[in-house]
C-alpha cells in the first residue's frame, strides 16, 4: 500500500491484515519508496493512494505498470470527480475505489482484483463509455496535426507530410490550443496525453 498520509496506511493496512490473515502487507508513506518498492518487489496487488504530494498516484501507476506490466494496481482517492478515475482506468489501473467507501467495498473490490477481474464504480463506467465531447469535436485533419506536432514536428514538416500550407497548419494549430484550452505546445502535448487517442 502506497499513501501519503500515514494514518489512512495504518488503517488499511489492519483491515486488510485481518481480512487477508495469510497476506503479506507492505507500506510505504510516500509515492517516492511507494514507487521504488512496486517496481522492485514482485507484489500480486498494489494499492496506491492517487492524489499524493510529490508524485501523483496515476505517476506511481505508470512506474510500476512499466516495471511490471502484470501488477494489479488498485487507485484509492479522496477525489469523485469523473476525470481523475477516467485517467486512472484508462492508464492501466484494475480498480479504482473511493475513500469515502466503506470497508467492505474496499476489501470486496481487492477479492474481485486478485480473482483478475476489473472494479470501475458505477457512476464511473458511464462517464468511461461517454465520448469525451472535446475528442468528439475534433476534426480527423486535427486530430493528424496534433500528433505530428505531439512527435515533435515542425509546423514546416507537417505541411509538407500532409500536403497543406504552413499557414493552414498555424490555422489547425490555433484551433487545436482553443479547443483544448492550451496557449502553449508543452502544455498542448500534457493535455493531448490525457486524451484517449
Amino acid at each position: 500500500m502506497i499513501d501519503d498520509q500515514p494514518l489512512m496506511v495504518r488503517a488499511v493496512e489492519s483491515l486488510l491484515k485481518s481480512e487477508f490473515p495469510g497476506a503479506s502487507v507492505t507500506c510505504a508513506d510516500s509515492a517516492g519508496e511507494g514507487t521504488r518498492l512496486g517496481c522492485s518487489q514482485d507484489y500480486d496487488m498494489v494499492l496506491v493512494g492517487l492524489n499524493q504530494e510529490g508524485l501523483d498516484g496515476l505517476q506511481v501507476l505508470d512506474s510500476v505498470l512499466r516495471s511490471r506490466p502484470a501488477a494489479r494496481v488498485v487507485l484509492h482517492s479522496a477525489l469523485e470527480a469523473d476525470h481523475h478515475g477516467i485517467r486512472a482506468m484508462r492508464a492501466g489501473a484494475a480498480a479504482l475505489v473511493y475513500k469515502s467507501a466503506s470497508p467492505e467495498t474496499l476489501v470486496s473490490t481487492l477479492r474481485e482484483v486478485a480473482a483478475g477481474g476489473t472494479v470501475v464504480p458505477p457512476r464511473l463506467a458511464a462517464a468511461l463509455l461517454a465520448p469525451d465531447p472535446v475528442v468528439a469535436s475534433l476534426s480527423s485533419r486535427e486530430v493528424q496535426v496534433a500528433r505530428s506536432l505531439v512527435g515533435g514536428k515542425r509546423p514546416v514538416q507537417i505541411a509538407k507530410e500532409l500536403a497543406l500550407s504552413v499557414k493552414t497548419v498555424s490555422t489547425y494549430r490555433t484551433r487545436l490550443y482553443s479547443k483544448l484550452g492550451v496557449s502553449n505546445l508543452p502544455d498542448l502535448v500534457r493535455v493531448w496525453e490525457g486524451l484517449d487517442l
